[in-house]
C-alpha cells in the first residue's frame, strides 16, 4: 500500500486530508501507517483486547482451580498419611507381640524338661 502510493486503498475516512498531507505521509512510513486501514486496525485492536480478557479470565480460573485442587490434595495426603501411620503402628505392635511369643516359646524349649517318675 505504501509503495503503490494509492491513497484510495488505504481506507482512511477523509481522503481529502490524505491528499493535503500526501507529501508528508509518503516521506514518513511511520506516519503513513497511522492512516492506513483504520477500520481494520480498530477491529484488530478490539479482537486483541477481547482475547486478552479471555486469556486473563482463563489464567485466573486455572490458578483458582489449581489452588482449590492443591488444598484438596493436601488434605487427602494428610488424611492418608495418618491412616498409614496407624497401619505402621499396628504392624509394629503385631511384630512385637509375635517376637515376644516366639521368644517365650524358644525359652520354654531351652529349659530342661523334668519327667516325673512314675
Amino acid at each position: 500500500m505504501f509503495r503503490n502510493r494509492d491513497f484510495s486503498k488505504w481506507g482512511y475516512e477523509d481522503p481529502a486530508e490524505l491528499q493535503r498531507r500526501s507529501e508528508e505521509l509518503l516521506a514518513d512510513k511511520e506516519k503513513a501507517f497511522k492512516f492506513m486501514l483504520q477500520n481494520d486496525t480498530q477491529e484488530l485492536e478490539f479482537a486483541r483486547e477481547e482475547f486478552s480478557y479471555y486469556t486473563n479470565q482463563c489464567l485466573n480460573e486455572v490458578r483458582r482451580v489449581g489452588k482449590d485442587n492443591g488444598q484438596l490434595l493436601t488434605g487427602q495426603l494428610m488424611e492418608m498419611s495418618q491412616v498409614e501411620c496407624a497401619y505402621i503402628n499396628q504392624h509394629h505392635v503385631m511384630w512385637a507381640d509375635f517376637l515376644c511369643h516366639f521368644m517365650t516359646l524358644a525359652n520354654n524349649e531351652a529349659e530342661p524338661k523334668i519327667i516325673p517318675a512314675q
